[in-house]
């Protein structure tokens, strides 16, 4: 009974059976699919090597001259400013604000009167504010949102993307630090004393607003101490006294500028040395930079720090390094333009004077270097690598490196 329940073991019908030459065509046909298959393979790699190699041609390209392709006059607003901020171009002076495009179109302004404006950007916001005097007025890309009246004189200024401002404030031999909203009330304050505390040399506020950071110059023995605090205006904030989260002094150093370059990195600039400082609520230094000569300039980007530092070559008195928010060095060259201002911009670092302008790839190309027609004002990277704005006392023009 068991051997029917046995089945037998099927074998492939006779029929279904390929002939020789049958699966000799199988072998061609799968030999052409792999070998069709592996062309492709092949030029494709072929194709991404000779896009890379034009991609890096492209990025060592350098440039001897330049060509005006556009330009437009800039009129109704003398002895003006400018400064990039949303994609396009804030310009003020003594009587107001306008927002342009690169072709100068208005797309907003704002009238006032300042006998010494002063502006603070952070990606969405904008604050002007006169400096000495009682009165701030804050923007974003559509317009006036909030103005401020201090009772005190201002001295300095930092904003934040949510429309809150820090403004450090004259008050006799005191100093004064008051948070503002947009609104004009009064988030917080402290008051800054000499025999104390130090003397507020620089401050910035985080993104989100939640963080204010402070640089006190102290003298202690005989020497200058810098102390880098940082206060926290969130909810971690109010378990600490003042709000004051994080306190660290610095001996022999000066520190004359902080920044906040996202919610949670900040960096205090020394003279010798630049400390990177991790931590949205209780920051922490996370890397030190140092040099060992006193940097003359710093710039930086969302994620880079750049230095120019003194150079003992000849024919090049300056040196210019990038470092990434880690502390490596990505980035060194020697300097021979005599600049009086310099910037990081679209991965290109900027140094110009009021005739002369220089152009440095982060690979360490020196994409450009020559004298312009006008009196240089700003230099704005593009989208195109060979395209840049010129701003300059009467015209904002665009033009092709060639």
């Amino acid at each position: 009974m068991a051997e029917d329940n046995i089945r037998p073991f099927r074998t492939r019908d006779a029929k279904n059976v390929p002939t020789e030459e049958e699966r000799a065509l199988h072998k061609k046909i799968r030999r052409h699919r792999l070998g069709g298959r592996a062309a492709i393979v092949v030029l494709l790699l072929a194709a991404v090597i000779l896009i890379a190699y034009f991609y890096m041609d492209y990025q060592r390209k350098t440039y001897s001259n330049y060509s005006i392709i556009e330009w437009n006059e800039l009129s109704g607003m003398e002895n003006s400013n400018s400064v990039s901020f949303g994609g396009n171009i804030l310009r003020y002076n003594k009587d107001g604000v306008a927002y342009v495009d690169y072709t100068n179109a208005q797309i907003w302004n704002q009238p006032y009167e300042m006998g010494s404006p002063m502006l603070d950007v952070s990606d969405q916001a904008a604050a002007v504010a006169d400096k000495g005097g009682n009165k701030i007025y804050l923007f974003d890309e559509k317009g006036l949102t909030g103005e401020i009246d201090t009772v005190l004189p201002i001295q300095k200024i930092a904003v934040s993307d949510a429309d809150t401002v820090a403004v450090l404030l004259k008050d006799g031999s005191v100093s004064r630090v008051n948070y503002y909203n947009k609104s004009g009330e009064v988030i917080s304050e402290m008051k800054i004393g000499m025999d104390n505390m130090g003397y507020p040399m620089a401050m910035d506020v985080s993104p989100d607003g939640k963080m204010f950071m402070l640089s006190f110059l102290s003298v202690s023995g005989g020497s200058l101490d810098t102390v880098i605090s940082y206060y926290n205006f969130g909810n971690v904030g109010q378990e600490y006294k003042d709000r004051l989260v994080k306190s660290k002094t610095y001996e022999d150093s000066v520190f004359p500028e902080v920044e906040f370059l996202d919610d949670s990195t900040s960096v205090a600039y020394g003279d010798t040395m630049a400390c990177i400082y991790k931590g949205s609520q209780i920051p922490e230094e996370s890397a030190t930079i140092t040099f060992a000569q006193e940097i003359q300039s710093v710039f930086s980007d969302a994620t880079h720090l750049g230095f120019i530092l003194s150079n003992d070559k000849e024919g090049t008195p300056y040196l210019a390094e990038v470092y990434n928010l880690s502390g490596k060095k990505i980035f060194s060259e020697d300097v021979s333009l005599a600049y009086t201002q310099v910037k990081l911009d679209r991965e290109k670092v900027i140094l110009f004077n009021d005739t002369e302008f220089s152009v440095y790839s982060l690979s360490g190309i020196h994409k450009f270097e020559g004298e312009y027609e006008s009196t240089i004002k700003d230099v704005i990277s593009t989208n195109k690598q060979s395209r840049y704005i010129i701003i300059t006392p009467t015209e904002m023009d665009k033009i092709k490196l060639e």
